[in-house]
This record gives C-alpha cells, structure tokens and sequence, in this order.
C-alpha cells in the first residue's frame, strides 16, 4: 500500500476522536478505527483515505455497461473502482469489492496521472468512477477528475448518491454525468435493506440536476422487496415532476446474490411493467436491464417514436441521432451525443464572405478603410458593436474591435437579443468551441458554467444559438483583431430586467474569480427601417443617452419606441456588468446607417449601426516605475533600520509628486499570508513620509501580530496601497466591489476595507459589507444599510514588489 493520504471532510476533538463529515453516517472515529465504509482510519487525530493510489478495479468498458445510455453513446470509458460503501445493502450485486475494505483485496498502486494517461492512450472518452460506492474514495476521484478535465476526458460517477452536500457541492463541477442507483422508493426499504434513507439520495439528485449535471437513475427490481407497481408509479412521478421528463431510467433485473441468495431473481414480466408505467407517466427514456427485451434495450424518439438507437447487450448497432437530434424529425434528444459539442456557422456565404481567403481579404480591406482608431481610456472592458450583414455594418464592427487591438484578452463574453426565440430565459452556450470560415474559437466553460449555475432559468437550450446571427457575425472580427482568446455565448430571450442585471453582474463576478482579463461586447443595432434623417436624430439621442448613463430615460425611451436597440435586453446585462466592473467611462468610435456603405438602401429606410467602448478613464493617479520603486524602497529600509536599531526619516525627494500629502495604507505579506497591515485614511503628510510612517507602524505596531523579526525581513512582500479622496455614497450599491475601497462610519465608530479585500475573500457585495460592519466597525452587520450610518468609497493605487 502506497503512503497515507489525509482525507477531507472531517471535524476533530481535544480527545483524538474524528467524526467524519463526507455521509450522513457522521461516523465518530476512535484511534487506530475506520468509519462504517473501512475507507478511512484515524492515525494520532487526523483521518486518512485508505484508497488514494489504491485501486482494486481498472477496467475499459463501453459506457452502455455503467449504464449511461444518453451520454457519449457509443464511446469508451475508463472505470476505475475501489473497496468500501457506506452503505451495506443486502443485495449488492457487486458485493465482492463493496462490501470489503482497503487491503483485503489487492491493490494496483497507480496514480491520477497514471490512471489518465492510460485513459487517452486506449481511446477512451471519459473516466467513470464505478464498482464499488465511488465516494468512499474521494480524495482520489476528485483530484482524478481535476486532472481528467484538464485533457479533455469526460468524468462519470455511478453512485448510491449518499454523500453529504458539501462535498458534493465541491465535486460536482468536475463531474460531467452521473448513474444514482435509487435502491427503492421507501424509505422502509432504504433502512431495512441498505443502512440508508431515501431522503438524502432525492436530495441529491436535486443538487445534481439543478447544477446542471447530467443524470440517469437506475433502479434494481428485487422480487417482493421493491417492486411494488405503486412504487414504480410515485418514483416515475416524482423524477418527471421533480427532475424532468427526459430523465433516462433503467429498471434493472435482480439475480440472487450477497446476503440474498435465498430470493429467486426477478420475474422479467414485472421489469416489462415496470417500464410501462414510467412511460405512461410521462418519461420518455426508458430501458429495461439485465433481461433481453426487444424494446427495452433501445431508444426512441418520444416525437416521432422512431428507433433512434439500437442496442445489444453494451454495444450500440445503430445510431440516428445527428448534432443531439432526431435525423427523422429533428426533435432533440437529451443527452450527451457527441464528444465535441460545436457552434457551426449558419451564415458564413451569406451575411458573410463563407470561405477564408474571402473573409480575410475583406477583413483586410476593412482594416484599411477604418484607418488609425485611438481612444483616451486607459482600460477597455467592453464595446457595443453592431451584427448585421458585413456589406452594411462590417466597417463599424472593425472599428469597434480596431479599438482593442493588442489587449491580449483572455476572455471575450459577447452579448446578445435573440431574434427567433422569446421566452423567460438566458441561453448560454455550454459546448466546447464555435467554429467558421477563418477558424475557431474555445468556450471558457470555467465563466460558462458559473453563468449557467447561478438560476434555473439561465441554461443551454441549443434551439436559440443555431440560427441566431448576433453572436457569430462577431467571431471572425474577434479572430482577427484578437487572436485567439476564449469567449462566452450568451444569448438573452427575456426583458426581466431583474434577471438581467443579475446576469450582468455575475459574468463580471466570475471573470473577476478566474482573474480573465476580459472583453464584454454587446451585439446590438439601433434604428431600424426609418427615413435617414430621422434614423440620425433617434440615434443620435439613444447614443448621448448611453454615453451620459441616463439609462432610466434610455429605458422609458425604448418602451415606448422612440429610440432602439435590437439588442436591448442583453445590453441591460451589458451594463450592469460594466457597472460592476469600475467601466466609468464611456466614448463613441463610430456611427453609420445602411445607407452610408450601400447608399442605393436608403430608400427602404436605414438602419443604424455604432460603435462604443466603455472602460477606465485615467482618472486614478499612477505613478511611474521609477516613482514606485522608491517608494517601496522607502518602506523596506524603513524596516530594516528600525530593526538594526536606526529610525531614520528619509530625504524629502525631489520629485513633487511624491511630496503631495497622500493617505496610504502599508501592507505586509510572507508566503501570500498577512504578516501586518496599517494605514490612514486622510493624508495628513507627505507620501514619502505616510509610508515611512505607515511602515514602522505595519512591521512593529500592528496589533494582531508579533513585530516582524529579522530573520523575516527578506520573506516580506510589501504592497503600498495609495488612496484617492474619500467620496460620500448615499446607497451601498453603488459601490464597485474590487474597484472601491470602503469607509463605513457611524456614532463614533468606524471600519475600512481596502479594495482588494473583496477580490481576496470572494465575498459578494453583501458579504463584504456585513464583515466590515460587525468585524471591522463593531457594528451589527446590518449597518450599512442603515441610513445612520455613512459611507465613503475611494480608489487606490496599489504598488507592489
């Protein structure tokens, strides 16, 4: 057995003993014991996974045998399987390995990067953690799966589902399908024959699904014990009504085994019934198991009732569906059906050149024509760009992206209004890359599963990116001005202003946690079909309306139809992602009609097109590299003086700059962790002399830490923090979280939180306050919202080593 690895998900008390936090078994570990699984073993108070490394399974199977019917059909996997189950079920069909415990059987010794490797070397398309109950080994299937996803693999659970939600919560997003053996559907049954209970694995399946994970349930029909036909009935139901309809289910046939030798296998007429009636209850996928039946083994279109899928035993004779669709009538079948899931373009040759010389060549000329473009910000987060056909809107498109050429963005999120599909929902595209004429581009399925996951009516219906043109007319621009970076599709089919300013903020939210440096556009024209002057004045006023944030007006003006915007919903995203991420300024590149490139369309009215960046502008004081270097030499001999015993001022600089009275904060970190931080929040002195002071008082007078000593003085980063004015807010939602830094006063008593806080903890804006009320103010954590109590933001200049 290869060395111990200390496992997650435990508390421990002052007397060594460890009660396990990874089931709902709570199981209290004495020295030298395992818990109920025999998976994991308290060594001197810390618990240890027994199966990290340790293996007694490594099979490469056909993924109809997990079974997973619905997801990569058709495709290896690569099933890795431990010793151990939380749960003792008398019938376990797979008793050997289950029910044992690490070292009874013999290990194979192989690591996650082995087992990966292994996996691609033999084709296979996904890992599938199986056999036994994968989550007694957890420690092993998670890194396994971090790993897998980073090359490409699919990973695959099969699981009794009894595992506590906060590890679930943790693995869940590198877990792409998972098989929940739902053992019955009482919970008699559940403690009678399994140790566990019912509630816990609906619970469950409900986390997994609402995350987006993708589920089939089996069900294992035991004579007499489970296969009640009421039974079938309430559970078919309950994953119609629940879950959803299109929830493959497998009634699988029971044959004696474990502890239930004495029982006869079940009757195959019950399993045929049981099929039945899920069907007649409203399911539309599914298959009968461990029986040989014409039906059960295959699927059909629940639209046109084709056979779409034939199965025998685990290998698949036949498959119809093409790209996730019926090839007889279209209807889409859910599922994972192929290993890539690709945006095509619909309208290269048509709204666009369709072959790539063509393409570029345009491009080129285009580029030509839009000559030099310079804007006064500093920073550049998002853009309005227009998306008709490039013979008419294709000049002020490159203007736009001209403007951002040579940003070296790792992220572009682009944002649009669908024009075929209306319903109450945000679409993103979760597939792996969009291709066209000139070449593709990568999903960053990291922002795109965090957009995706924050409400159940943002999701990926494939219907609404298809034959929508916003979006794709700006990859080939993207592709060209940018390179290469990873993008996001999102799609909006809703004018719910709430759920749109939620998006916004969450796509900015999550390119701030993955620390993409990023782009947003929104794809959007303005006036459409009216006559040129008039087309000029109500653009005109929809462009100042932007470029002034009078977004109330803007609003009130596009309900009532006196200015537009095709893509008004997503640019009430647009915005509230903007706003999120500090973009406080704003600038017009370009404005054209139709009729200005194509003149012969002006007499069927004119539509109209703009481009506008929005970002920082320099209002925030920077200093040179020179300028910073001496400051932060200021702060290091600072501290190394006062340790060898000299607390010497420095020389007033000659630089002016330097001698304005700044407040300054001075932070000091080993190893990424605090080690002392203090600083003032009015400038009552020179800058060179606030982070003299602020210096001596961060090394030796912080009074949550010991002064730093001198063996530490070469591990220390320092980070000088350089404070703009203080601005009174009235509301805290005005503030830019990551952006601002806060000052929360009231009766005397008060609490700041530098900017960076917030990019450092994750916390939302909510968070962030509640802390700095109670933690920092010694106020209650509702304080901020209290119109007593008055806030202040301000910026920073941060100075790093």
């Amino acid at each position: 057995m290869t060395s111990l690895v200390k496992a997650k998900y435990y508390s421990k008390d002052e007397n060594g003993e460890i009660k396990c936090l990874l089931c709902p078994r709570y199981c209290v570990i004495s020295e030298n014991n395992s818990g109920n699984c025999g998976a994991r073993i308290n060594i001197k108070g810390e618990l240890y996974t027994l199966n990290y490394n340790n293996p007694v399974a490594l099979n490469i199977d056909p993924i109809e045998k997990k079974p997973f019917f619905h997801f990569l059909s058709g495709t290896l996997t690569y099933s890795l399987g431990f010793t151990g189950c939380n749960l003792h079920c008398k019938f376990c069909q797979n008793w050997q390995i289950s029910q044992t415990v690490p070292g009874e059987k013999n290990s194979l010794n192989v690591t996650v990067s082995n087992v990966v490797k292994d996996a691609l070397k033999n084709g296979c398309s996904s890992i599938a953690f199986t056999y036994n109950e994968p989550t007694v080994a957890y420690e092993m299937m998670l890194e396994t799966a971090k790993e897998a996803k980073k090359h490409g693999l699919y990973t695959l659970m099969v699981s009794n589902g009894y595992i506590n939600r906060k590890p679930l919560e943790e693995l869940i997003p590198f877990i792409d399908a998972v098989n929940i053996d739902v053992k019955g559907f009482t919970d008699n049954f559940y403690k009678k024959y399994t140790g566990g209970d019912l509630a816990t694995v609906l619970e469950n399946l409900k986390i997994l699904y609402s995350k987006g994970v993708f589920i089939e349930i089996t069900n294992l029909m035991i004579a007499g014990l489970n296969d009640d036909m009421s039974d079938i009935a309430a559970m078919s139901l309950w994953i119609k009504n629940v879950l959803s309809e299109n929830v493959p289910v497998h009634f699988s046939r029971f044959f004696p085994a474990y502890m239930m030798m004495n029982l006869p296998p079940e009757d195959v007429s019950k399993i045929e019934t049981a099929r039945n009636i899920a069907i007649q209850n409203g399911l539309k996928y599914v298959y009968t198991g461990n029986i040989h039946h014409n039906d059960g083994e295959n699927t059909f279109c629940p639209e046109c009732k084709s056979k779409i899928v034939e199965r025998s035993g685990f290998k698949v004779n036949y498959n119809a569906i093409i790209n996730g669709r019926c090839r007889f009538c279209n209807k889409e079948i859910s599922g994972m059906w192929e290993k890539e899931v690709v945006k095509k373009a619909a309208f290269a040759g048509s709204w666009y050149p369709g072959t790539a010389d063509e393409l570029i060549g345009f491009l080129n000329e285009t580029n030509l024509k839009v000559g030099s473009i310079k804007t006064s910000l500093t920073q550049i987060d998002g853009l309005i760009a227009p998306h008709a056909g490039y013979v008419f809107s294709g000049e002020v498109a490159a203007s736009a992206y001209k403007a951002v050429q040579g940003n070296n963005y790792d992220t572009v999120v682009l944002m649009g209004t669908s024009h075929i599909y209306r319903d109450n929902i945000i679409s993103v595209f979760d597939g792996t890359k969009t291709v066209f004429p000139t070449g593709e581009l990568e999903i960053d399925k990291e922002i795109t599963k965090d957009i995706v996951s924050f409400d159940d009516k943002v999701l990926f219906i494939k219907e609404v990116h298809e034959k929508e043109h916003s979006l794709e007319l700006h990859l080939p621009f993207i592709k060209y001005y940018l390179g290469n970076p990873k993008i996001v599709l999102l799609l909006t089919t809703t004018s719910d202003k709430t759920l749109l300013e939620k998006c916004g903020k969450i796509v900015a939210d999550s390119l701030r946690k993955h620390n993409r440096k990023s782009l947003i556009v929104l794809s959007t024209d303005l006036s459409h079909y009216h006559p040129y002057e008039d087309a000029y004045k109500i653009d005109k006023n929809t462009i100042d309306l932007i470029l002034s944030e009078d977004y109330e007006k803007l609003d009130k003006l596009i309900s009532i139809k006196a200015s537009e915007m095709c893509g008004y919903d997503s640019f009430v995203a647009f915005r509230a992602a903007m706003n999120s991420l500090g973009a406080d300024s704003r600038e017009l590149v370009l404005y054209k009609t139709s009729a200005d490139t194509v003149p012969e369309s002006k007499s069927g009215g004119v539509v109209g097109y703009t481009s506008i960046v929005f970002g920082k502008s320099d209002k925030t004081e920077e200093y040179s590299k020179d300028e910073k270097e001496l400051l932060l030499n200021i702060a290091r001999m600072t501290i190394k003086n006062c340790l060898d015993g000299k607390d010497t001022k420095p020389e007033k600089p000659l630089n002016e700059k330097l001698t304005e009275n700044r407040a300054v904060f001075v932070t000091l970190k080993i190893n990424d962790e605090l080690r002392g931080c203090i600083g003032e929040m009015i400038a009552s002195r020179p800058l060179y002399l606030s982070v003299y002071e602020m210096a001596k008082n961060a090394a030796f007078r912080d009074p949550r830490f010991y002064p730093i000593s001198k063996d530490e003085i070469d591990k220390i980063k320092i980070e000088i923090s350089i404070l703009t004015p203080m601005k009174k807010i009235e509301n805290y939602k005005e503030i830019n979280l990551g952006i601002d830094g806060v000052l929360l006063y009231r009766e005397g008593k008060s609490g700041v939180f530098l900017p960076q806080v917030a990019e450092e903890t994750g916390w939302d804006l909510e968070t962030f306050m509640e802390n700095l009320s109670l933690h920092k103010a010694g106020l209650p954590k509702n304080a901020y919202k209290d119109e007593k109590t008055d806030i202040y933001v301000y910026q920073v200049v941060a100075v790093n080593e």
